[in-house]
This record gives C-alpha cells, sequence and structure tokens, in this order.
C-alpha cells in the first residue's frame, strides 16, 4: 500500500512538473508576441482624430476645443454628440467679432465650444423638432426643426442658427453632424426676448405677463431653469373677438364659471396654460 502510494505521488510531481513548464513556455511566447505588436482596442477614429484629419475641414473647431482645453474629453471614450462648424464657418464667426483663435481666453472658448457639444449619442434618426432630449456640456438645451429651402430640399436646421450640411459621421466616441454656421448661447432672457418683441403684435399677451408676474419668473436665470413660454400674437386674440384685457377676462370667465368671481386667479390659470418649464 505504501509502494502504491509512494508511484502516485511520483507520477503526480511529474504531471504538475509537466504543468508548470507548458504554462512557462505560453507565457514566455505570449510575452514576446506581445513585444512585437502593436495591439489597438478599435481602428475607428475619435470626434478629436476626425476633426484632425485636415480633408474635413473642421481643423479651427479643433483648435478652439484645444484653446479650451476639451481636447482630452474629446479623445475619450465617451457619449458625445458634435455639431461641429466648417473652417469657413468659424473664420466667418471670428472675423465678424474681430477676434482670433489666439487672442480668444480659454474661458470664451469654453463657452464657443460648450454649445456644440452635446452629452449624449444622437443620430439623426434620433431628433424630433423642439428641444434636444439631452443637454449641451454648459447644460443648455439645442433646438432642432426640419425645414424645406426654396429649392425645395429638406434640412435640418439647429438653433435657428445652422443648418446641418454632412450628418451622422460615427466614431469611436460620439457623432459629427458639419453645420454651416456657428452656434451662439442666448444672451437675453425669455422675458427680455419677449418684451423686445413689437406691442403692435404682442401687446395683448406682454400686459398679460406684466400683470400675472410672470416677466419675474420669465427674467430668472441659471444652470438649472429653463423655460418655454407659448406666445399668441394679436391677431389670434382678435379672431376670437378678444382686443383688451378686460375682453380677455370676460371669455375666460364665460369659460371657467367656477372661479368667475376671482380676475387675478382666472389670468393666472391662463398664464399657466402657456407657459412651461423646459425640466417638465
Amino acid at each position: 500500500m505504501k509502494k502504491s502510494q509512494l508511484i502516485i505521488k511520483k507520477y503526480m510531481y511529474r504531471v504538475i512538473f509537466l504543468l508548470a513548464g507548458i504554462t512557462l513556455l505560453v507565457t514566455l511566447s505570449c510575452k514576446d508576441e506581445l513585444e512585437r505588436s502593436v495591439y489597438c482596442t478599435s481602428e475607428i477614429p475619435m470626434i478629436d482624430e476626425y476633426m484632425e484629419d485636415e480633408a474635413n475641414s473642421l481643423t479651427d473647431f479643433l483648435s478652439l476645443v484645444d484653446k479650451a482645453d476639451y481636447r482630452g474629453m474629446l479623445y475619450a471614450y465617451g457619449t458625445y454628440t458634435c455639431f461641429v462648424p466648417t473652417n469657413n464657418a468659424v473664420q466667418e464667426f471670428l472675423k465678424e467679432k474681430g477676434v482670433t483663435i489666439e487672442s480668444i481666453s480659454e474661458e470664451e472658448a469654453q463657452a464657443f465650444v460648450g454649445i456644440h457639444v452635446v452629452n449624449d449619442t444622437l443620430a439623426i434618426s434620433d431628433f424630433v423638432d423642439g428641444r434636444l432630449i439631452s443637454a449641451t456640456i454648459r447644460n443648455q438645451y439645442l433646438t432642432v426643426a426640419t425645414k424645406n429651402d426654396t429649392s425645395g430640399d429638406v434640412y435640418i436646421e439647429v438653433n435657428r442658427q445652422a443648418r446641418i450640411i454632412e450628418k451622422d459621421i460615427s466614431l469611436g466616441n460620439g457623432y459629427i453632424h458639419v453645420i454651416d454656421n456657428v452656434l451662439e448661447e442666448a444672451l437675453q432672457t425669455v422675458w427680455e426676448t419677449i418684451e423686445s418683441l413689437p406691442d403692435v403684435e404682442f401687446s395683448i399677451m406682454k400686459e398679460l405677463i406684466r400683470d400675472t408676474g410672470f416677466d419675474k419668473v420669465l427674467s430668472q436665470t441659471g444652470d438649472a431653469v429653463f423655460y418655454s413660454y407659448f406666445l399668441q400674437c394679436n391677431e389670434i386674440f382678435r379672431e376670437l373677438g378678444i382686443d383688451t384685457r378686460p375682453a380677455l377676462l370676460e371669455r375666460l370667465q364665460g369659460n371657467t364659471p367656477d372661479v368667475t368671481d376671482d380676475a387675478a386667479l382666472l389670468l393666472n390659470l391662463f398664464s399657466i396654460i402657456v407657459f412651461r418649464s423646459a425640466n417638465m
């Protein structure tokens, strides 16, 4: 019995030694192969690498990406959608502003680039007319609209400022949509925009907004403050026989008899109907 155990142990040691030798050979072989080769996780270029190719005419925007110190972001794996203006569009914008890529500060470059980069991967098929489902890296929302030009060609307009001229360039970390103009951040609040509209067309709604205090609400700003306000022109009201605030109030009283005695409440309820937070 003891002799049998010795024989078994002897063969077990041989098997273990043989397996160890095989493992060592495989390890050395793999090491040699790795030393002689270059391994890539993907051959698909990243967003910044695509812009780096001068043949694509997007190098000026990339220079602003570098100025903003955002190159690392657009080279890393992630989910981004970049609306990239052509070199001609960037140069026209800089000329209009009287600046150069070299003279722009890092903060200005970050604001410039930030509105063009959405923190999500969105192909054209994901677009629905109106606000995009995801915000930019500046936490603002872009809008898109499907339009027809004078030749009858269908195109997509971004932020009412630029036309997509090349779409769905799929890259390692997202999409590029090439646009023919530079996008700019809105400088006015919703109320400032409404207030600047001509009274002859929007006096009834402007008076209503002031009376209900919504001018103060629509003047608020901040990273998480976004509003939509559905503004009706005077012509729409006139078609309903409404040309003054009292006439509007009379119609509201007729439509909501339960609160006819509270004029302020009626006007506020109407204002709420045409007001929406963009975060809803």
